[in-house]
């Protein structure tokens, strides 16, 4: 058995993880195929090419960590991973931007293990950072991903949150960092799988 360092699943850090105000608004998301598009009131705060867990909707293709396009100041796309055959009927959401990490392949591996935590700014978060797992069977495409919140910070100032995760095999796995934190956070992630010789 040999042991490989991954340089996978690292987090952003510093003021590329700055804090970003939580989108809820009453809404509509309509999609033509696989690709769906949110309105809502406003997208300033978001860019294209931003990752966003979107969440509230009530078929299950809308939820989850998806790439956005904005098409203008008050909609944004993005590709659902299928055809859920109708419009969200849901009115009521929330776009968080995140921090979107690197897959770690762990399809050949025997086992894996992250670690790392989150650190808060000398300004205390308005709301606990939180860290995701997606786990993936088939690739490591964005919609592949079944995403589920496995870790919080706190809002204390200065605050360190260790963070440790015991990987899958079998499974591509990555991890996002929702940035809805009101002053920003610091969250680093470090992944080593073991694999055969």
């Amino acid at each position: 058995m040999a042991t490989t360092n991954s340089t996978a699943a690292v987090i952003a850090r510093g003021t590329s993880n700055a804090a970003f105000a939580q989108l809820s608004s009453n809404a509509a998301t309509t999609r033509s195929g696989t690709t769906a598009t949110l309105t809502m009131a406003s997208t300033a705060t978001l860019a294209t090419n931003d990752y966003c867990l979107i969440q509230g909707h009530d078929l299950e293709e809308y939820n989850g960590v998806f790439q956005v396009t904005v098409a203008s100041g008050t909609t944004l796309t993005y590709t659902i991973k299928q055809d859920p055959g109708a419009s969200s009927g849901t009115t009521v959401m929330t776009v968080d931007k995140v921090t979107f990490g690197t897959a770690v392949d762990m399809s050949t591996a025997y086992d894996g293990k992250v670690i790392g935590g989150i650190q808060n700014g000398n300004s205390a978060p308005g709301v606990a950072a939180q860290i995701w797992v997606g786990e993936a069977v088939t690739s490591s495409s964005i919609v592949d991903y079944v995403w589920r919140p496995v870790a919080a910070g706190d809002i204390t100032a200065k605050s360190w949150t260790p963070f440790s995760y015991t990987m899958r095999p079998g499974t591509y796995v990555n991890f996002i960092v929702c940035r809805n934190t009101t002053n920003a956070v610091d969250c680093y992630l470090s992944a080593v799988k073991t694999t055969a010789v």
